[in-house]
Order: C-alpha cells, then structure tokens, then sequence
C-alpha cells in the first residue's frame, strides 16, 4: 500500500506537467475555468429545484455539466475575451495621462507658470 502511494505521487505529477497533443488543444475554445467557476453552482441549484428527485444522480451530473459549459462557453465569448480587449485600450490612454501629468509637473512647466 505504501508503496503505491509513494509511486502514485510522481505519477501524477508527471501526467500533470506532460505535454501531448490532446492537451494542447484543450484551450482552442477560450479558457473556460472562470466561466465554469461562476454558473456551476447556480445551475445545479436550479436543476436540483426544478428536478429534485426524479432526475438520477448521473442525470444531474450530465445536465450540470454540459449547460456549466455551455454557459462558460458563453461568457468567454461575449463578456470575458471582449473586456479584455478593452485592457489595452484603456492602459494606452493611463499612460498618456501619465505622461502628461509628469510633463507637467517637470521643471519646465514650473518655470513656465512662475513667469506669467
């Protein structure tokens, strides 16, 4: 037993950090995580009150997931992808205000409001 679990440790890990060509396609979608993090909940909630009992448990795990991807899916495509785009719109103009607060608060814009 011992054993196993000492080998079963890197083995992981291992899997965890291989690279193959199943993983790096994962992400072709957009990245879901966020998306599945926020609705899960919410949608197992809304299938356990619609549904209660009736549904089996594999029932509701089927239908959990695939409406919690469906709904990630969503997000990243119409809200979360979208306002990151919107990063660099406003980082280029925070640094041009910044450039202009520091031009003007340079030495030549002193001397140049102390001689009118």
């Amino acid at each position: 037993m011992l054993g196993t679990l000492i080998a079963l440790a890197p083995s992981i890990i291992g899997f965890g950090n291989a690279s193959t060509p199943i993983l790096r396609r994962f992400g072709r979608c957009g990245d879901l995580s966020y998306g599945v993090y926020l609705y899960a909940f919410m949608i197992q909630q809304v299938l356990i009150w619609r549904f209660g009992a009736r549904m089996t448990f594999a029932g509701h795990l089927a239908w959990a997931s695939a409406l919690s991807l469906a709904f990630a899916w969503l997000s990243w495509h119409l809200i979360e992808k979208p306002s990151l785009g919107l990063k660099q719109i406003y980082r280029s103009g925070a640094a041009k205000v910044v450039t202009m607060i520091r031009s003007k608060s340079g030495p030549r814009y002193r001397e140049a409001l102390r001689d009118q």
